[in-house]
């Protein structure tokens, strides 16, 4: 009898803890699940967040688009003296006059050539190979500064520094003498700095 009532009371402890486990699992359940709704809602929240400023960016860029175009375009037709949507060689070389004229400290060479311009080589010059040529030269002008920066970290310009810094000491007399001619703007100008001293 001993032993049956240790099987039921053991059995009702193992049923107690048993309720009381699923009740904690349940639990924890709708915790957890509330807690993915708030994640899914903090998600979707910023989703339509990122939207918003992706389409506000978006036509932003646009907006610039449609103002590049048409500042391009007003450029474009300066030189279209017959409005005919299209630059012959003649209107360009009319215009590169006009316009150098207006600024005499620029020379031709500084202005692009009507081949440059005339990318498929037929004489004249579209509104779109206007375009293409612009957006070659910013292409141009981005390379050459990529190759400027990565230039200036060469090895040839550190020598030229080292061969500038090593003149400028051998020709002091001591700290004193070459902290005097960094002062006076003598980098580099070797005896002139000596005899000034």
């Amino acid at each position: 009898a001993a032993a049956g009532g240790a099987l039921v009371g053991g059995g009702l402890s193992a049923w107690i803890v048993s309720a009381r486990l699923k009740k904690k699992h349940e639990k924890e359940q709708a915790e957890l699940m509330n807690y993915l709704m708030a994640q899914e809602e903090q998600y979707k929240a910023r989703e339509k967040q990122w939207q918003q400023e992706y389409r506000t960016l978006f036509k932003a860029y646009e907006e610039i688009e449609q103002e590049t175009a048409e500042r391009d375009y007003e450029e474009f037709k300066a030189p279209d003296v017959n409005n005919d949507n299209m630059i012959s060689r003649d209107e360009f070389s009319t215009y590169v006059q006009k316009y150098l004229s207006s600024f005499p400290e620029l020379s031709e060479k500084d202005f692009p050539k009507f081949d440059e311009f005339d990318l498929n080589q037929d004489g004249i010059v579209s509104f779109q190979e206007w375009q293409e040529f612009l957006i070659l030269q910013k292409e141009l002008e981005k390379s050459k500064a990529k190759k400027a920066a990565k230039g200036s970290n060469d090895k040839n310009t550190v020598d030229e520094l080292m061969a500038q810094m090593y003149e400028q000491s051998s020709n002091s007399n001591g700290f004193g003498s070459l902290n005097k001619q960094i002062a006076a703007g003598a980098r580099g100008a070797g005896n002139n700095a000596r005899r000034a001293m």
